[in-house]
This record gives structure tokens, C-alpha cells and sequence, in this order.
């Protein structure tokens, strides 16, 4: 019921993050809940959470919003994941994994707009992603970045990183390289920033 209310406020699509075990509630009953609800995505933070919710019988679209090790890639990519990729090593190790498997490497890519956690730099973005398009096996499926502080009173951090996301999306429109699925607001950001809804809310 929240995920279908707050598809209908945000006119988005949903994705629902149950990392650390849907944050008490169980992963995967938590993921079934939110799909029932319309979620067209699940974020987890680690790929184990990611095989754990397909061991448990849970389907659709995941997203790993943390690091994948180039050695267990592969092992994303048979349970049908999707990677967030910043760097040449990682978008190497995901064409390298779709040519050993034979399958499609689907991938995210991460900008740091603010936070300064992960991600590559605004101004590499597109760069970036021509590079993803262009390596063999992989499909560059989305491009998004992490709120630091969307639930602050003060908004102007915020307003500075969706300005900076926003360069980025622009940029890749006018290169013809924006991928399919934009996002960048939290559960703070969705509510609060309109601005941020995109094609996805990450809640």
C-alpha cells in the first residue's frame, strides 16, 4: 500500500531498497510486499543480498547499489543483477563477465554529485557512459546519484546535487546517451524534491 501510495504522489516508478534484511522487516517478504505494491525495482546494498533474494524465490529487476568484486561478477550476472559500475576496472570486469557467460552485463552508473562516498565525478559522466555503451556485452540500463542529506532543514546541499545530476542528464540527452532509467531521490528526496523523482525514487 505505501509503495502504490507513493508511486501515485512521486508519478514514478518505485525502487524499494531492502538492504540489511529490508531493514529488519526480511528482505525478501519485504521486496514480495512492494512489488505487490508496484515496485518496478529492488536495491540491495551487497551482491550477496542480491542472491539471496533470487535463493528465496524473489523475481523482477534487482539493482546492487554497492561493489561487486571482479571475481563474482559472474556470478551477478546468472542470477540476473544489475551492477553499479564508476570505474574502467569495473565496467572491464563486467565485459569480461558477459564474454565468459555469455549473458548481458546490465549496469547502473553512480555519480558522485556531493556525497563523496562513490561514484565518478559529474563532469567524467559522459565519457563515461559512451564507454559503457561501447563495451561489448554490457547494457548501460541507468545513471543516478545519492542524496547526502535530503531530510536536512538546510536544502541548499541538496539543490546543489540535483543541479550537478541534472548537468550530467542533460548533457547525456544531448549526446543521445541517456540510458533508460534515471534516479536519484532516496525517501527524503522523493517527498521533498520533485525535482529529483526522474524516472525512479529509490525509497
Amino acid at each position: 500500500r505505501n509503495t502504490a501510495r507513493l508511486r501515485d504522489r512521486c508519478r514514478a516508478e518505485v525502487m524499494a531498497v531492502v538492504k540489511a534484511g529490508g531493514y529488519g522487516h526480511g528482505a525478501a517478504p519485504a521486496a514480495r510486499a512492494a512489488q505487490r505494491g508496484g515496485a518496478a525495482w529492488i536495491g540491495t546494498a551487497r551482491l550477496e543480498e542480491g542472491l539471496e533474494l533470487r535463493r528465496q524465490g524473489v523475481e523482477g529487476a534487482v539493482l546492487i547499489l554497492g561493489f561487486t568484486p571482479a571475481e563474482r561478477v559472474a556470478e551477478a550476472l546468472e542470477a540476473r543483477l544489475s551492477l553499479t559500475v564508476w570505474s574502467l576496472d569495473q565496467l572491464g570486469a563486467a565485459g569480461a563477465a558477459a564474454s565468459a557467460t555469455g549473458l548481458s552485463a546490465s549496469v547502473h552508473v553512480k555519480v558522485d554529485s556531493g556525497m563523496n562516498r562513490i561514484g565518478l565525478l559529474p563532469n567524467g559522466a559522459v565519457e563515461f557512459v559512451r564507454r559503457a555503451t561501447e563495451t561489448a556485452g554490457v547494457t548501460c540500463q541507468g545513471i543516478y546519484t545519492h542524496f547526502a542529506c535530503a531530510d536536512a532543514a538546510d536544502r541548499r546541499p541538496t539543490e546543489k546535487q540535483q543541479a550537478a545530476f541534472s548537468g550530467v542528464v542533460e548533457a547525456l540527452q544531448a549526446a543521445g546517451l541517456r540510458p533508460e532509467w534515471v534516479h536519484a531521490a532516496n525517501s527524503a528526496g522523493a517527498l521533498a524534491y520533485p525535482d529529483a523523482r526522474w524516472d525512479v525514487v529509490r525509497s
